[in-house]
């Protein structure tokens, strides 16, 4: 997830907006082009937000279209 460059969305992202809703102190995008593993330990500090389930369907789409998943 990013707060860089988020006026332009590609298709392996996902806009979030920064409402009381989904807890983001800004507007951020969730990205699927560069997938990797995380190390829980090291980079999971805390939760950032919430995403809707209307979010995560477009996640869902967007790692399908970066994964060429059918």
């Amino acid at each position: 997830m990013t707060t860089d460059n988020v006026k332009i969305i590609e298709p392996f992202e996902v806009f979030i907006e920064n409402t009381p809703k989904t807890g983001l102190d800004y507007p951020s995008k969730i990205q699927f082009i560069f997938p990797m593993t995380i190390d829980k330990k090291l980079r999971l500090e805390k939760r950032l937000g919430i995403a809707s389930k209307e979010t995560m369907e477009k996640a869902k789409r967007a790692w399908e279209i970066s994964f060429e998943w059918e």
